[in-house]
């Protein structure tokens, strides 16, 4: 690239600003207990529990959350709804040392408490209508109720193991999942309604949530208290599971709102998405690291997570920041354009085509590679030559493409063809020659032109150019096959304009 302090520069400078779009924001919950699970039925109620008997309520998507008041040695580690008005939380009660199931059916203004005659803690619940769903909990406790949770009946669930999520597709299809320090996990499928449960897997890892889309598509996830977390993916309703990944995480819930769209949540604020039904798992920024016990979506772009110290997180856009173009600047040189842009963040960024337009129509000129995903600024430059470019002014754009294919456009800039803006002899390439060199030259308007060629006398060897030439860049070849080394001098004339330039044959 030339040094541009040496050049004369006329050029426009064009910066655009966007402002970043946040992922994941903060809710204010008006608690410091640690929130263990959260539910909404549809983009404004929702409810979110935790310890400390806490129940949040919101009918605006988070803007407000107003605690709704229960008996305060609660411990709430589950809440489920089913409209606006009919829900169940379970957990623990600290005065008796039971488990406890708490009941609405007027959107939590008030809850009833169900006592169930077990000693365990309850972790998980999940119904398919307002009458029938399931418990679950430590010590392998699954119970299941048929009247709205009016009583509740024990299933069989042959293991010992913590059960710490439960999850039905309808009346008869369901899993349980969980597991016990490094005793490891386990996952229970049953097909009629709980009768009976088969292990489909034992796990050196405690999992602690499950998630079905439909019969045979699910994932479980959890942590291995020496390896880290690890995600697991069924596609033939659990008769065999993949690993998907395993990092240092420590992954407390995962939720699909279709086969290929999902997010799981956990330790130091961690959010992974997929896009691809787990292939890939990416980072979100949450802008948080508390630990985040629970996620839930309505749909593909709004969902919440929560977590310790009423942490509570919403997203509008699926928690995807999308690639946030921070600058982008055209200078135009005498014969290229300078074009320099940056980006806050990208995601799924597989890079930037150039497009420029000149006339009416736009053209790919090249394309620029991406940094994929990531938060961190980072910075771009191309370098267009219009040297052979008659137009007066020119445009440029960026045509921003995602992996998959998608793709959104900058604001454009513009410049002016300063290369046009008066006559021009440029410097022959290369410089010494042996025995041919480009000369390039420039008409800004409609006028004869002669190039020739002199030795060190004065002597004319040759004329390259003479004849009438309309505004433009050009170039023209000079073969010196058979002059002898020396200097040469070539001279253009255009009109009163003449100007000459040095140039060196060595053989």
């Amino acid at each position: 690239m030339k040094n541009l302090s040496l050049l004369f520069i006329a050029f426009l400078f064009l910066q655009i600003t966007t402002l970043a779009q946040e992922g994941w924001f903060q809710q204010t919950s008006e608690t410091t207990h640690n929130l263990h699970s959260v539910y909404f039925v549809d983009n404004n109620a929702g409810w979110a529990v935790g310890d400390s008997g806490t129940i949040l309520n919101t009918t605006n998507g988070g803007t407000n959350w107003i605690p709704q008041t229960i008996d305060t040695m609660f411990s709430l580690y589950s809440v489920h709804f089913e409209d606006n008005n009919t829900g169940w939380t379970v957990g623990w009660d600290y005065d008796l040392y039971v488990g406890v199931i708490l009941k609405t059916t007027d959107g939590g203004t008030n809850w009833n408490t169900h006592t169930v005659d077990t000693i365990f803690l309850f972790r998980s619940v999940h119904f398919v209508d307002n009458n029938t769903g399931w418990v679950v909990g430590w010590g392998g406790t699954i119970l299941k109720t048929t009247n709205g949770g009016t009583s509740w009946n024990t299933q069989t669930s042959g293991t010992w193991l913590h059960l710490h999520s439960v999850y039905f597709i309808d009346n008869d299809i369901g899993w349980a999942a969980g597991g016990f320090l490094d005793w490891g996990g386990l996952i229970l499928k049953t097909t009629n309604g709980g009768n009976n449960w088969t292990s489909q897997i034992g796990t050196v890892e405690s999992l602690s949530s499950v998630y079905f889309i439909d019969n045979n598509t699910g994932w479980a996830v959890g942590y291995e208290h020496y390896s880290g977390c690890v995600i697991l993916k069924t596609t033939d309703g659990g008769t065999n599971w993949d690993y998907q990944t395993i990092d240092s995480t420590v992954i407390s819930s995962v939720y699909f709102t279709d086969q290929d769209t999902g997010w799981a949540v956990g330790s130091n604020g961690k959010i992974l998405n997929t896009i691809n039904g787990g292939a890939n798992w990416n980072p979100q920024t949450s802008g948080t690291t508390m630990f985040l016990r629970s996620i839930h979506f309505v749909d593909n772009n709004t969902g919440w997570a929560v977590g310790v110290n009423g942490t509570i997180l919403k997203t509008t856009n699926g928690g995807i920041i999308p690639v946030e173009l921070s600058s982008f600047t055209a200078i135009a040189q005498s014969d290229y354009v300078e074009l320099n842009w940056s980006t806050a963040t990208e995601t799924n960024n597989s890079g930037f085509e150039i497009e420029r337009r000149q006339d009416s129509e736009w053209e790919r000129i090249d394309f620029v590679e991406g940094h994929g995903t990531t938060t961190e600024p980072k910075a771009y430059s191309y370098v267009d030559d219009i040297s052979g470019i008659t137009a007066n002014s020119l445009a440029y754009r960026l045509k921003q493409v995602d992996f998959d294919g998608s793709f959104e456009y900058s604001d454009e800039v513009f410049v002016e063809n300063i290369a046009l803006s008066d006559f021009a002899l440029h410097q022959n390439y290369p410089n010494p020659f042996n025995p041919t060199t480009i000369i390039k030259y420039q008409v800004p308007e409609l006028r004869f032109v002669t190039i020739k060629v002199y030795d060190v006398l004065g002597n004319e060897i040759t004329t390259l150019v003479n004849e009438e030439k309309s505004i433009g860049s050009y170039e023209v070849e000079f073969n010196a096959t058979g002059l002898p080394s020396g200097i040469y001098f070539y001279e253009l004339q255009a009109g009163s304009l003449v100007e000459t330039k040095k140039m060196i044959l060595l053989r």
